[in-house]
């Protein structure tokens, strides 16, 4: 049976309050992520020699093989965050301990599919003609569905690990199930995602410690939807979490 879900304004009101509250964790996450994607980017704006046609490929690499997983980890300490399950810092290691594989699995997945998306929008727009424009936007609507959908894969992999298969699976029913709530979430993240690179000062703070959160809790909302876990539970700092059963 479906529960009653908290609707995109609770859910962005209770982003801020988590983020505020757990400034400590959001100034650490985001700064360990960007020192590392700083680092990745110069070493393929190093090697390409700012060549784009060769700096794409080995940025999909190195985010393949070592960003996914650093990411990974900093969605697991979101997760202990927003399901207080006593969140620190050493939850970073231990993500990156427990999640590499399957990190690698999902961001092998994302690249797979966004390269094939984007070489269709590519190979359409530079066609040219009604047809192909048409067909070009229709890939742009893919690209943004996707880009959505991809915003459930990692706190999914880090709260359940069901393996990349059911994650894309999911990800995609979620979408499709709350296109609203979903685009709201997305809105929000490329908002602050913008606002952060504006801003510069801001980019090594906050961003990807806030996004991971409002990842967390746009699952949180999921679950809830689809009764997973009941909308009024609260658990305290001194629960020991939750124990979520298989969906999808």
């Amino acid at each position: 049976m479906k529960e009653i879900m908290p609707g995109f304004w609770t859910t962005f009101k209770k982003w801020l309050i988590i983020s505020y509250d757990r400034l400590g964790f959001v100034l650490l996450c985001s700064f360990v992520w960007f020192v590392a994607a700083g680092l990745v980017l110069a070493a393929a704006m190093a090697i390409s020699h700012g060549r784009i046609i060769v700096m794409v490929p080995i940025a999909a690499v190195a985010y393949t093989i070592i960003l996914s997983p650093m990411l990974a980890a900093i969605y697991r300490l979101s997760r202990n965050i927003v399901f207080h399950d006593s969140p620190s810092a050493a939850d970073l290691i231990t993500g990156l301990k427990t999640y590499a594989l399957d990190a690698w699995s999902v961001a092998f997945s994302q690249v797979i599919v966004t390269t094939f998306l984007g070489l269709n929008l590519w190979y359409y727009v530079r066609q040219g003609g009604m047809f192909h424009l048409v067909l070009a936007a229709f890939f742009v609507y893919l690209i943004v569905f996707w880009l959505m959908s991809a915003m459930y894969h990692f706190p999914l992999l880090v709260e359940q690990k069901p393996g990349v298969w059911k994650i894309l699976k999911r990800g995609f029913l979620f979408t499709i199930g709350s296109p609203g709530f979903t685009a709201g979430v997305f809105f929000v993240i490329i908002l602050l995602t913008c606002l952060c690179v504006l801003s510069r000062f801001l980019l090594p703070l906050v961003c990807t410690g806030m996004v991971s959160i409002m990842g967390m809790l746009a699952l949180r909302t999921m679950f809830i939807k689809y009764g997973v876990i009941e909308p009024d539970v609260e658990p305290s700092d001194e629960d020991a979490g939750f124990e979520i059963r298989d969906i999808g």
